[in-house]
C-alpha cells in the first residue's frame, strides 16, 4: 500500500510516490468496477481509495516539538498527543497511481513552531503542504461501520470527513486541499444506481459549467444539486465506457 520508490526521483517525494505495492486489486480482482455485483464497488470503485471504506480507526498525531530533557539537557522531540480517529478527505496527492478522490487522512505531528529550539521561522513554508495526509492504515476490514449502509456517508453527518471545523485555525490554509467542503449528497443506493452516465464526451468537462439554472439550451440541474462540487457529480454519474 506503499509507493514502489525504486528510483532515486521518487523516493525524494514521498514514501507513497509511485505505484501501491501490494495494491489491494491485485488479489481481490472481483473489487474492480465492473468485476463483482457489489453496487458499492460499482459506484465508488474509481472515486474512493479501497481504504476509505475497508480500513477502521488509527493513530493520529498532533504537535511534535523540539523539547529539552530535564535530565540530561540534550533536545528531544516531544509530541504534544496521540489520538484515535478515522476521517475521510481529499486526495492531497492525487496521481495516476492514486486517482482516488478521497483518501483516509491522518494528522501529522508538525506545527509552525516545531523547531524553535534551534532557531526562530525554520519553517517559511509550513504551509506549503497540509498536516492532515494521505494515510494508508494497516487495519483492513470487510466490514466497518463505514460500508455497513449508504447512510454513513449519504446522511448530511460530518463527523467521519475532515470539514474545516476539525482542523486548527493556523493550519487551515495548508489543509485547503484536503478538506472536505461538500458533504456526499443524501441519497439512496437506488438512485445513485440509477443516475444517468456521462456521455464519454464529458470526460474534461465541468458538469456545472453547462448544468445550472442559468445556462441557455443546457439540461437544468435538479434543484438539490445546486449545493454539490464536481466530484459529487462523478460519485453518481459515472462517465460511458
Amino acid at each position: 500500500m506503499h509507493g514502489t520508490s525504486t528510483d532515486a526521483e521518487t523516493a525524494e517525494v514521498n514514501r507513497l510516490a509511485g505505484m501501491e505495492s501490494p495494491k489491494c486489486t491485485d488479489c481481490h480482482v472481483e473489487a474492480i468496477p465492473g468485476g463483482d455485483e457489489n453496487p458499492m464497488h460499482q459506484v465508488h470503485g474509481d472515486t474512493l481509495s479501497c481504504q476509505v471504506c475497508h480500513s477502521v480507526t488509527y493513530t493520529s498525531c498532533d504537535g511534535c516539538h523540539v523539547a529539552v530533557s530535564e535530565t540530561s539537557g540534550n533536545p528531544f522531540f516531544e509530541t504534544e498527543a496521540t489520538y484515535q480517529t478515522f476521517l475521510i478527505g481529499r486526495n492531497p496527492i492525487r496521481s495516476e497511481e492514486r486517482p482516488y478522490a478521497y483518501v483516509p487522512v491522518r494528522h501529522i505531528p508538525v506545527t509552525e513552531n516545531a523547531y524553535e529550539f534551534y532557531g526562530e521561522d525554520l519553517l517559511p513554508n509550513f504551509n506549503a503542504l497540509p498536516t492532515w495526509n494521505y494515510a494508508t492504515p494497516h487495519n483492513i476490514q470487510k466490514n466497518t461501520p463505514q460500508n455497513a449502509s449508504c447512510e454513513a456517508c449519504h446522511s448530511g453527518d460530518a463527523s467521519i470527513f475532515l470539514t474545516a471545523d476539525k482542523v486548527k485555525p493556523e493550519e487551515l490554509e495548508a489543509n485547503l486541499s484536503v478538506i472536505i467542503e461538500t458533504l456526499p449528497p443524501m441519497v439512496s443506493l437506488e438512485q445513485i444506481l440509477n443516475a444517468p452516465a456521462l456521455p464519454a464526451a464529458h470526460s474534461k468537462t465541468a458538469c456545472t459549467s453547462c448544468h445550472t439554472t442559468g445556462m441557455a439550451n443546457a439540461p437544468i440541474s435538479p434543484e438539490n444539486h445546486l449545493e454539490y462540487n464536481e466530484e459529487n457529480c462523478i460519485g453518481c454519474h459515472k462517465l460511458q465506457k
